[in-house]
């Protein structure tokens, strides 16, 4: 009973349910047969063309499609084949996206708005080309053509219709990028990358790819595409953006980087508020990554940064600023990433850096090694309101830092922003070598002095108090570094030990193989070539135009005098100079458009009172000096010419010459003016007289014990300089046995002499006299007997008066008017036996 009245309940409903079966399969039918029908009335050519014009009206690019077909059933699907995405004009290829296949579905609900919504397309073979030119200019930021019609309308009327993208797939593609702004440029191959809600308001990323060895994956989540695509898109909220990213090498990681935060105009990178936090174990594997960034040597670095935009609203471009900082870095191989000579050698073991807000103190230590020094950095760094990612317009931060390098010791207590400085600078150390390895060797170092530099980059050194064994140094000094630097200086020493600097001076690099002065040694004729002559130099109107200077011969630096302009102000208590002591030293020099001008130089040394001036100018080229006079010891006057020292004693030196040229061998030949040397109460070496008279064994007279000296009362050398020669008249040697006078010419180009002397040999109360010519070098001087009259004939005088003494007007003819000390007094002659003639014969070097 109870099973028929359950079966008759049944009937009913199975009766039902088949009507709605079969009324569902009748109109899956009709809906399949009318999609047959739709389908087969598609046109793929108009299909084609009107994506493309959609695509265009929607951003503003071309898009080209070979091949186009659309698919109802069983999902509405989309195909086409070799798709490209054109770019911006200037860009460095005409196609911006290109692929070889596309697919997406086609969402059947949004239609009914007009929308044509693609859910996941794929793209087979992208290469995508990201580029931002010099003008800001983006291609991936897309603007849409003017509507012709005005709002919601197409040129054929009816309603706009609007093309979304919710999520794509991209396989096997490459992006490259280039960005003229920052400097960047660089390409990657895409493995994977799957993008969903892309029409929504949270898209999400996830992608892989590598560059050469290197692989890296990351995670992007971001709000609205709409208002990162869309500059002139304005959002309710915040954007947000959300980021991790790692990168690796054969299965490990290297690397890894989040970021977390906001933005307000994401489509102009405007109004951010970021935090980053990193993590790299193998930095090497970030250099794998980007091979041309130039990453040092590192060992782990990690830390944290808030990173905020602090331009004010309406400013054309962002400005960060760093709201805090953390930062932990090991084995930081400064030296490769400065890359000064200063800097090699520098690693640092340990650095920290932490700051918990824009004004509060940048907190720094490190520690490490410096060409074999142990080097370490504690203190404050300023803040980070004062550091070069905040505004030009904040107060000064405050910093106060102590450095130490082996024994060494410095401090820096001042306060700065961006662009200006204003510190108190303190150094302590045993040498300067624990803190510079080149330059001199100063010793028992204490240096204190006030630096400021202003936002013109105006340098000012007040109150400067250097110490050392070697120099004492105090003064004041400006440089504005303005188109032409300017350098204004005045400075004091208590006492300066050149020899000590210059011995323990050490150069940034090798010097080259030094060769002789050309200014200080005359230029060397081949042996056996005769003297060419000297041409007088042009002048006036009719001087040709400036040749190029022969590569054989050496040019004056005239072009370092326009590195900048300069007045500079010395006085020295005592200079240590070539071992002798110069005291009340003072010096004004300037340089100015050019022109160096020394307006004096003056000290009172050990051989008597230094007294110079003179010009370079590099605009004409040439140079002047003025001795009046140039005392000094004759061996520091050998080592400078460069010479073997054959004279001992004071050196008296008085010129006024003048020359123009490019070269110093042009410089020798237009020199003109007058320079005399003379000496009293000297000595001369024994052999280097022989050579001079022609007679060793007559230079014997009058020596000192070993027989390596001769003294002498006087030594006269005034000279005329002009064409290329000097001439010598008179010349003057007196000592207490042989006076020697004469006259003659000395080349300045090629040392050639050319001498006529008149060696007077003191015998008893007579004497004996023999004319000697001087010809040969400077070099090589070669000494012969000297026709004393015509017909070739030669004089030997024996007899007569004493020779007179010339330590009178040859003397004083020398000095050009300027006082100078008197040589002692000659010895009286006395009465002695006349000696033999042939004794005067022996004494002259005639016979054995």
């Amino acid at each position: 009973m109870n099973a028929v009245a359950t079966a008759r309940k049944r009937g009913p409903i199975r009766r039902a349910l088949s009507t709605l079966l079969l009324i569902a399969l009748i109109l899956l039918a009709l809906l399949v047969g009318a999609a047959f029908l739709v389908q087969s009335r598609i046109d793929p050519a108009a299909l084609r063309q009107r994506i493309e014009r959609q695509c265009y009206e929607a951003t503003g690019r071309t898009l080209a499609l070979d091949d186009v077909r659309l698919v109802l059933l069983p999902v509405p699907t989309l195909t086409a084949t070799g798709v490209s995405l054109s770019g911006l004009p200037g860009d460095s290829r005409p196609q911006m996206l290109t692929a070889s296949r596309l697919s997406a579905h086609l969402a059947l609900w949004p239609l009914l708005y007009h929308v044509a919504r693609l859910d996941g397309v794929t793209l087979t073979d992208p290469d995508l080309s990201l580029e931002r030119h010099a003008d800001g200019q983006a291609n991936w930021r897309f603007t849409p053509p003017p509507k012709p019609h005005g709002p919601g309308s197409t040129p054929g009327g009816g309603a706009r219709w609007q093309v979304e993208i919710n999520s794509v797939r991209l396989r096997d593609g490459s992006v490259a990028w280039r960005d003229a702004v920052g400097g960047w440029s660089g390409a990657v191959s895409l493995d994977r990358l799957d993008a969903s809600d892309l029409a929504g308001a949270h898209p999400q990323a996830d992608l892989a790819g590598r560059h050469d060895v290197a692989g890296f994956t990351a995670e992007i989540g971001t709000g609205s595409l709409h208002r990162l695509l869309d500059a002139g898109a304005d959002g309710p909220a915040a954007w947000p953006l959300h980021l991790v990213a790692q990168t690796g090498r054969n299965g490990r990681e290297d690397a890894r980087l989040s970021v977390e935060g906001t933005m307000t105009d994401p489509a102009r990178g405007r109004g951010f508020a970021l935090d980053l936090r990193f993590d790299a174990q193998r930095p090497d594997g970030i250099d794998a990554l980007f091979p041309h960034a130039g990453i040092p040597a590192l060992g782990p670095v990690s830390g944290s940064a808030r990173v905020i935009d602090v331009a004010p609203a309406g400013a054309p471009a962002a400005s960060p600023a760093l709201e805090r900082v953390s930062l932990r870095a090991e084995k930081v191989d400064l030296g490769a990433l400065i890359r000064r000579r200063w800097s090699q050698g520098l690693v640092l073991d340990r650095l920290a850096v932490d700051a918990a807000g824009r004004d509060a103190p940048v907190q720094l230590a490190a520690d490490g090694s410096w060409q074999g020094r142990s080097v370490s950095v504690r203190g404050a760094a300023g803040t980070l309101r004062g550091w070069r990612f905040a505004e030009a317009q904040d107060k000064p931060s405050p910093f106060d830092l102590t450095l130490r390098a082996g024994d060494a010791r410095a401090t820096l207590t001042g306060q700065g922003t961006v662009d200006s400085l204003d510190a108190a600078v303190k150094l302590e150390a045993p040498s300067l070598r624990a803190l510079l390895p080149v330059g001199p060797a100063l010793t028992a170092l204490t240096l204190s002095a006030h630096v400021t530099v202003g936002p013109d980059r105006h340098v000012s050194v007040q109150g400067l108090d250097l110490q050392s064994r070697e120099l004492a140094l105090a003064g004041d000094a400006d440089l504005s570094p303005a188109r032409r630097p300017v350098l204004n200086a005045r400075l004091s020493s208590a006492h300066v030990d050149w020899d000590a600097l210059r011995a323990g001076w050490i150069d940034p690099a090798p010097a080259p193989s030094a060769e002789p002065n050309p200014a200080a040694q005359p230029i060397q004729a081949e042996p056996g070539t005769p003297a060419e002559p000297t041409a007088p130099p042009t002048r006036g109107g009719d001087a040709p135009a400036a040749a190029p200077v022969p590569a054989a011969e050496h040019a004056v630096p005239f072009a370092r005098l326009d590195c900048c302009d300069a007045a500079v102000q010395l006085d020295a208590a005592a200079v240590t100079f070539d071992r002798g002591v110069y005291r009340n030293v003072s010096t004004a020099l300037t340089l100015h458009d050019g022109v160096l001008d020394l307006a004096r130089f003056s000290a009172s040394g050990p051989a008597g009172p230094v007294a110079l001036s003179g010009q370079a100018n590099a605009r004409t080229q040439s140079l002047s000096v003025q001795l009046h006079p140039l005392s000094l010891p004759a061996t520091t006057l050998a080592a400078w010419l460069g010479r073997a020292p054959v004279l001992d004693g004071g050196v008296e030196i008085v010129a006024d010459l003048k020359a123009t040229g490019p070269s110093w061998e042009t410089m020798a030949r237009d020199a003109e003016g007058h320079a005399g040397l003379s000496m009293v109460d000297g000595a001369i070496a024994t052999e280097a007289l022989g050579q001079l008279i022609g007679r060793p064994q007559a230079a014997q007279a009058g020596t000192d014990p070993d027989g390596a000296r001769t003294p002498f009362r006087c030594l006269a050398l005034p000279a005329q300089i002009a064409g290329g020669m000097a001439t010598l008249d008179p010349i003057a040697l007196s000592t207490s046995r042989l006076v020697v006078q004469g006259r003659g010419t000395v080349s300045l180009t090629d040392g050639r002499l050319d001498l006529h002397l008149m060696p007077r040999l003191a015998v008893g109360a007579t004497g004996a006299s023999l004319p000697v010519r001087i010809g040969g070098t400077l070099d090589a001087p070669e000494a012969a007997l000297d026709p004393a009259a015509t017909g070739g004939r030669f004089s030997l005088t024996i007899g007569g008066s004493a020779p007179p003494d010339p330590c009178g007007a040859d003397l004083a003819a020398a000095r050009y008017g300027v006082a100078g000390p008197v040589p002692s007094a000659a010895p009286p002659a006395g009465k002695r036996k006349l000696p033999k003639p042939i004794d005067i014969l022996r004494g002259l070097g005639l016979f054995h």
